[in-house]
């Protein structure tokens, strides 16, 4: 019992050292000195993977694993540094009017997850001043680990709700400016601005279409029947001018996908009760 005890300290202790000298490493580079919690989870998993396949793939012990992927993460950060890589900060729930102004001159983009900081009690990010400030904002989902729906428009949704609470102010996210969100500002804060998030021509034919009242007919009527009716059904999906979903079925089902994510799963559970000190 008490091995064990001691096993799982060291392992908390290691994983720790991993993400906190990457999230360190990566601050200073960018220059971004109070944000550690905006991306933590993207910094977790990358030094996460580095250990993993220096352990498993190249069979180095477990703390040469740790050490090389330190070494990786700092590289990954000089890397970003040299290609002037614009930031992709996710949630952001802590940031104050410092971290936002930091995150203007550093021309950030930022993913706005409400579900995921909700689901696990982290907060409410400052939306609203967020995009006052002039960022760039998307709506994202986080992953299933921290969210059990992958819904966009129920992220938009959410978003508005909380905002309307944290700011006591009802008006906050008015729904043309949530589709915004979901569309051209998800777009924008990843950098493809000039590809998807409209519909125009030169740009690439990405849309969804959802089934609303006949009666609604005005442009901020329409984004208010989308974002504010949960009962809202996607009716047709199209990524890059290929039809995906038909009447809310998904076409050209990849069969061999179910069976490719059991044995990912089956991969990590390996993985996860190895021998620690092997």
């Amino acid at each position: 019992m008490l091995e064990l005890a001691f096993q799982q300290v060291v392992n908390g202790l290691l994983v720790g050292a991993i993400y906190a000298l990457m999230a360190l490493g990566l601050m200073v580079i960018l220059g971004i000195l109070r944000i550690i919690n905006m991306a933590q989870g993207e910094l977790y998993m990358l030094g996460g993977y580095f250990c993993y396949f220096a352990s498993v793939t190249l069979g180095v012990g477990y703390f040469p694993a740790i050490i090389l992927a330190m070494i990786a993460a700092a590289g990954v950060g000089v890397l970003m540094d040299r290609l002037a890589v614009r930031p992709l900060l996710i949630h952001a729930v802590r940031a104050d009017a410092a971290d936002i102004a930091a995150m203007v001159r550093h021309r950030c983009g930022v993913a706005h997850c409400p579900a995921s900081n909700a689901w696990l009690a982290h907060g409410v990010a400052p939306l609203v001043e967020m995009l006052q400030s002039g960022l760039d904002v998307g709506l994202g989902s986080d992953s299933m680990a921290s969210n059990t729906r992958m819904d966009i428009v129920g992220e938009g949704r959410l978003a508005a709700r909380q905002q309307h609470a944290r700011t006591r102010h009802s008006a906050a996210l008015p729904p043309l400016q949530l589709l915004d969100l979901a569309t051209r500002g998800g777009a924008r804060a990843i950098g493809l601005g000039d590809v998807v998030g409209v519909l125009t021509p030169g740009y690439q034919a990405d849309l969804a279409a959802f089934a609303v009242e006949a009666a609604v007919s005005r442009a901020q009527d329409v984004a208010a029947a989308v974002v504010n009716t949960e009962t809202a059904v996607t009716r047709r999906v199209v990524v890059a001018g290929q039809l995906r979903v038909r009447d809310g079925v998904v076409l050209h089902d990849d069969a061999s996908l179910a069976a490719r994510v059991h044995d990912g799963a089956e991969a990590l559970a390996r993985w996860r009760h190895r021998d620690p000190i092997d």
